[in-house]
């Protein structure tokens, strides 16, 4: 069965954005960049994406990100695959 929840993030540097963008894209943890995916972005520069969409919008301020983690017990016996659909049902669509 899944878990997914929401990292609590209640206000942040605009670097520690980038800290929490190269965590999330570990290669070591995502099967190098298959178990990541973005919404409405380009994972190579999403962090000078969010930034420009940040600056626009003028919110270099206060919460900087949303973090969501989606974790499944090793007995689910699940593919890579499944679970990125299963994600993406629920959360970018």
């Amino acid at each position: 069965m899944a878990i997914i929840k929401m990292q609590k993030i209640r206000v942040g540097k605009p670097y520690g954005l980038k800290v929490v963008l190269d965590y999330i894209q570990n290669p070591d943890k995502t099967e190098h960049g298959i178990l990541v995916s973005a919404k409405d972005g380009l994972l190579d520069c999403a962090y000078q994406q969010m930034c420009l969409v940040k600056q626009d919008y003028q919110q270099m301020h206060g919460r900087q990100y949303v973090h969501i983690i989606q974790s499944f017990s090793v007995s689910d016996d699940l593919t890579s695959q499944i679970a990125m659909e299963d994600f993406a049902c629920h959360f970018i669509s």
